[in-house]
């Protein structure tokens, strides 16, 4: 959001939980190809994943999976439609079952603010153009009550729990 912020939350969390994904995924064998890519400017619409979507061949993604701020315990926020696509029924329900297999119960749907968030033109996330693309997406978000876009989106306002949640959520699926 800017040079004076932060971001320990939005999004430093969500890049160190994916660097350590992707260190035990590159000591593990697995069936398919994961590529694990951090996106920049999408505060400023979205700019690295769209620049992505535009010039990295997608005929053989099947899945984007996001995390997007991972601060605390509070119940993460399952994003998943954009005005005119929505994450697969399939996707939403492997996501929600993985979760509460993982032994968590707070997790959201919180359609108040995605539909009046879409209505507005709000803030989206980078799932959202690999699902214009027709690529099954999903984002998993937590807690935008944290001070993100502002100088407390720091260290010390950062809570840890929430990045191991994120991370086990993410391989139950990808496992």
């Amino acid at each position: 959001a800017g040079p004076e912020i932060p971001g320990a939350n939005d999004d430093v969390s969500g890049v160190a939980a994916l660097i350590e994904l992707a260190r035990v995924y590159s000591q593990k064998p697995h069936y398919s190809t994961l590529v694990f890519v951090a996106f920049g400017g999408e505060e400023s619409g979205l700019v690295g994943s769209k620049h992505f979507v535009e010039h990295y061949p997608l005929d053989h993604v099947a899945l984007m999976l996001q995390l997007d701020m991972t601060s605390d315990d509070s119940p993460l926020m399952l994003w998943l439609e954009t005005k005119e696509h929505q994450s697969p029924k399939w996707l939403v329900k492997a996501s929600i079952d993985a979760f509460h297999s993982l032994g968590y119960r707070n997790i959201d749907y919180p359609a108040h603010f995605q539909s009046t968030n879409a209505a507005m033109g709000g803030a989206g996330s980078d799932h959202e153009p690999f699902m214009e693309k027709g690529i099954p997406a999903i984002a998993f978000v937590s807690d935008v009550r944290f001070p993100i876009h502002t100088r407390n989106d720091s260290v010390e306002n950062f809570e840890i729990e929430g990045l191991e949640r994120s991370g086990r959520l993410i391989m139950a699926l990808v496992d």
